[in-house]
């Protein structure tokens, strides 16, 4: 099979289900239109045939006025005579909205529904095309509410009209996850993403590279929130059925692995155990076997793959270097699929993990193959300054708050410490001072051991890892929440 690139083709399959839900939706148009006609198109016939000529000849400050007049006739008009208008006046919405002029765009929009609306009802299939347009305008203007409410409704009219858990509902549920993470409403955003996977696997063939795609976005949700056994089990079957499809180091598998490198990182990086790994708010894998099967020998091998091998605090550290390797060889054998500046990245990502399990020497010589990597590129003073040019922290673990005694959080309003420090050659800080705090000594120790414990990429010049000394960091707390201001000096 040839390369797939799995992101692109994801991307291009959610565009085109908006197309899918027109055209599995016009099957209802027609039946609707057979069903309703009146025979007394004569009132309407005039100004139909006059907006059709006005929406062919792209005259389109005319094209709004002629579709009112329509809207303002008395008598009813057959259902053809509707959609000829609605589908030009859609057209005419999104050519505004292509200029840039969304008022207009959202006003041809509207009066779509109001047309849609006499003709066929509340309820009719047609209204969900420009209700899913108004939730995008409203998108874009941060409008989220005033678009959930658009998206809602198309959603009802879709589960009316073809059932909950069809795929027709994909796009709308990817508009909605959009506006309930800007609304930072993450229960929604976990809900919705479950009932879109939910509905892909009923639809699709679970071996299929078709849903692949599917499998990296569930994993890449379950991982940003804290859930990292169940990510890098998906991740693990995402790879898996790669590997029955694509030939050995296929560019394919380059969004997996880089997947799942990324969940063994904060593995690393927020310290979690592998062995207690257990995501919050979910069904065991041994309890879901049980559920499924009675197969004694299948839930053996449940039971090793959780509470054997993963014991080991060094697995992941194993399977973190194993994966980001991959990823480099993939890389360099099909330099056409990616570019010199992602196989650059892919180094420096070698190096952070190197770094956060504490393989200097190695972190080293990743960071030294991406600088010979950029050294020759025009760009390569800004690219190099942009990854290399100041310390980049890895890991720190902010100071926690006192709940209780003569220091608890409710007397940290306005509260702050300040430190400057060094970070030498392999990232380790060093020669840590206080520079200013009106916290107690208990919180300045607690910033001292915060601080000191932090993992940072070190600065490089012409390829070599030096000291940087005068880096600045500050805490400022203000009850349970506090922010935090980093910079290193030049």
């Amino acid at each position: 099979m040839s390369r797939v690139n799995i992101r692109a083709r994801y991307f291009h399959r959610l565009l085109a289900a908006v197309f899918l839900i027109i055209i599995n939706l016009a099957p209802h148009q027609a039946v609707r239109s057979a069903e309703s006609g009146r025979g007394n198109s004569g009132s309407a016939s005039a100004p139909a045939e006059e907006f059709q000529a006005l929406a062919t000849s792209s005259q389109y400050s005319d094209v709004m006025r002629s579709a009112y007049r329509i809207l303002g006739q008395e008598s009813e008009y057959e259902a053809e005579t509707g959609e000829s208008v609605v589908e030009p006046l859609m057209k005419h919405a999104l050519v505004r909205q292509q200029a840039g002029e969304n008022l207009q765009a959202e006003q041809a929009a509207e009066l779509a529904i109001e047309l849609i609306e006499r003709n066929g009802g509340v309820f009719d299939p047609g209204l969900v095309e420009p209700l899913v347009f108004l939730a995008q305008l409203r998108q874009d203007g941060g409008d989220h509410p005033v678009a959930m409410e658009r998206l809602y409704r198309a959603q009802h009219i879709l589960h009316r009209t073809d059932g909950v858990m069809t795929g027709l509902q994909l796009p709308i549920l990817a508009l909605m996850n959009t506006s309930f993470a800007a609304m930072d409403q993450d229960d929604e955003v976990r809900l919705l993403t479950e009932l879109a996977y939910v509905i892909n696997v009923r639809r699709l063939d679970k071996n299929s590279l078709e849903f692949v795609p599917f499998i990296l976005d569930q994993a890449e949700f379950k991982a940003r929130i804290w859930q990292f056994r169940a990510a890098r089990e998906m991740y693990a079957d995402a790879l898996e059925i790669l590997e029955q499809s694509l030939p050995k180091n296929d560019s394919g598998f380059v969004a997996a692995l880089n997947g799942l490198a990324s969940v063994r990182y904060k593995e690393q990086k927020y310290g979690v155990p592998s062995s207690r790994l257990i995501a919050r708010g979910r069904e065991s894998t041994i309890q879901a076997t049980k559920a499924e099967t009675q197969s004694t020998r299948q839930i053996g091998k449940i039971i090793l793959r959780e509470r054997g091998p993963k014991r080991s605090p060094y697995l992941g550290r194993k399977e973190g270097t194993r994966t980001l390797q991959t990823v480099i060889v993939i890389m360099e054998e099909h330099p056409q699929d990616f570019s010199a500046v992602q196989l650059v990245e892919a180094h420096i990502r070698l190096g952070d993990w190197y770094m956060l399990i504490h393989e200097t020497r190695l972190a080293d010589d990743a960071y030294r193959s991406a600088w010979q990597l950029l050294a020759d590129r025009e760009d390569a003073a800004k690219l190099l300054a942009g990854y290399f040019g100041e310390p980049k922290k890895l890991k720190y673990s902010r100071p926690s708050l006192p709940r209780e005694g003569p220091g608890r959080y409710a007397d940290y309003d306005d509260r702050y410490v300040a430190v400057r420090f060094s970070v030498n050659e392999n990232g380790a800080v060093r020669n840590l001072r206080f520079v200013g705090s009106n916290s107690p000594a208990a919180m300045n120790l607690k910033m001292r051991d915060a601080v000191k414990r932090a993992i940072y990429r070190p600065r490089y010049i012409n390829a070599q890892a030096v000291v940087t000394d005068d880096c600045y960091l500050r805490e400022e707390f203000t009850g349970t929440a506090y922010t935090q201001h980093l910079r290193a000096s030049e």
